[in-house]
């Protein structure tokens, strides 16, 4: 999946207010900025990726209940 694909299911998920998105085995070595974004969400999915930190920004997510 190309950097370009996982922006659009981002937006997609920002423009349905979701509640769930999966990023796994998307091949990321960070957590996309735009993530922070996404309010509604309740749980994220990064599963099998590369990622080593985790931004502080994440905090934002207020409805956050899910984090694999």
């Amino acid at each position: 999946m190309t950097a370009r694909e996982v922006l659009e299911l981002i937006q997609q998920a920002k423009d349905e207010r979701a509640g769930k998105l999966d990023l796994s085995d998307r091949n990321l070595t960070e957590i996309p900025p735009e993530i922070p974004q996404l309010t509604s969400l309740q749980s994220l999915d990064l599963i099998s990726n590369q990622i080593r930190e985790i931004p502080e920004a994440l905090a934002r997510l207020t409805s956050l209940l899910v984090l694999f």
